[in-house]
């Protein structure tokens, strides 16, 4: 399972870094796929919160886009599964933040975005591994 996990994180870290965009029909993918590795009552009702919770951060704010939320949402199940979704959350904006650092006191230039797939599946992996 986190073989297949993995394989999914490069490809959507990849393609975040390279075009900064999340596919609809690939997190749609991944979301059937989570679904069915995590299947029960409690997972679904994760990740339809996690659905209202990113979306509508997502739209209120700047800070996150779209593909992001739709990530959390479709990795929710597993983080609830395999892992704690706490410390998910706190691994990513803990990552992500260290990352905006590094690049704010390193680049010349003002950087504006950074692609946020790589922190949510590296986050992803360091709650399955602490839990």
């Amino acid at each position: 399972m986190l073989l297949i996990l993995g394989l999914w994180a490069i490809h959507f870290s990849y393609i975040d870094l390279r075009y900064r965009i999340i596919r609809n029909r690939e997190v749609s993918a991944l979301a059937i796929l989570t679904l069915c590795i995590a299947h029960s009552r409690i997972d679904i009702l994760v990740i339809f919160g996690f659905a209202a919770i990113f979306i509508t951060f997502a739209l209120a704010t700047s800070a996150i886009g779209m593909g992001d939320a739709k990530l959390f949402c479709a990795l929710s199940p597993l983080a609830s599964k395999y892992g704690s979704v706490i410390s998910w959350q706190l691994w990513c904006w803990v990552l992500g933040g260290i990352c905006a650092l590094l690049l704010r006191a390193l680049s010349r230039e003002k950087v504006k975005s950074i692609p946020f797939a790589p922190f949510i599946f590296a986050a992803l992996f360091l709650a399955i591994w602490t839990n």
